[in-house]
């Protein structure tokens, strides 16, 4: 599974307005000291100043479900001097996720992979790409990382160019286990389970 690093960090940007500040007014030196991979420090240096604004606040309405210890953030809390903090409790988002059924949020990270990744392809060519297109644009590659690997959803990525609409379905269980989408809005649906 793909590493919560960047949610922790979205999600810390959206709890403490020092770093948040810090991330959107000196991005480039905020991100360098983070203890981030290049394809995660790539997501937050791709996207516009509007597009990481919003995904900072779209992790204030994730309720959390685990807790983290803060480690980068705080390095670059301390490092801004800012505040000094040992430990801070962040969490990735689940956006509404079963907590009982972990595999749900390898769907909903993947899907989010997928909508920075269209995001940053649309930035460079004015349109969504097809998962091929994604694939050969290296921003977009760097995004979306190894989020496929031993993920037990699978992924479908339809597009006409001015509008995409990205899918997870359970590779096993499609007609137990829920669906998710996405669109260009960025807001991950919940489909209904697959008839039998």
């Amino acid at each position: 599974m793909v590493s919560n690093k960047l949610e922790e960090t979205l999600r810390c940007a959206a709890e403490i307005p020092e770093f948040r500040s810090a991330l959107l007014n000196n991005r480039e030196e905020a991100v360098a000291k983070l203890d981030l991979s290049d394809a995660e420090k790539s997501v937050l240096l791709s996207v516009t100043r509007e597009q990481l604004e919003k995904m900072i606040d779209e992790t204030k309405k994730i309720p959390a479900h685990r807790h983290f210890l803060l480690g980068p953030v705080t390095k670059l809390a301390v490092g801004l001097g800012l505040f000094a903090l040992a430990a801070y409790t962040c969490s990735p988002p689940t956006r509404g996720v079963n907590n009982d059924i972990p595999h749900e949020y390898e769907a909903i990270n993947g899907l989010e992979h997928i909508h920075a990744a269209e995001l940053a392809y649309k930035d460079s060519f004015g349109l969504y790409g097809n998962m091929d297109s994604l694939l050969k644009h290296e921003k977009a590659r760097d995004i979306i990382g190894t989020v496929f690997q031993h993920n037990h959803y699978k992924f479908e990525l339809k597009t006409d160019g001015k509008t995409f609409t990205a899918k997870a379905e359970h590779q096993e269980r499609p007609k137990t286990r829920p669906s998710y989408c996405v669109g260009p809005d960025g807001k991950i649906k919940k489909m209904e389970l697959a008839k039998e």
